[in-house]
């Protein structure tokens, strides 16, 4: 994974926060690449000074809880999910 904050032709994915959307305050994002090509599939915003996003499996749960309301209010179909400690993948 790349990590710098170039100028890149994809736009940057920023966090939805309160139905806003919402930069990183770090201004950091880092690029997903395609582990085979090295091709850059998206610009994901990064936690503030890399910070934890989840710190105890509740932290978890509700995520997944949230992510199952939206998803169902919008009509969306998550096919995978991956949470890290300072980030997730959707």
């Amino acid at each position: 994974m790349t990590d710098t904050n170039r100028q890149h032709p994809l736009a940057n994915h920023d966090f939805r926060i309160g139905g806003r959307t919402v930069a990183p305050s770090s201004g950091e994002y880092f690029d997903t690449e395609d582990p085979f090509t090295g091709e850059v599939w998206a610009r994901v915003a990064r936690g503030n000074a890399k910070a934890l996003m989840f710190l105890d499996v509740e932290d978890y749960a509700k995520f997944l809880e949230v992510l199952a309301r939206v998803a169902a209010r919008f009509s969306i179909v998550v096919y995978a999910h991956c949470l890290m400690p300072n980030h997730y993948h959707l």
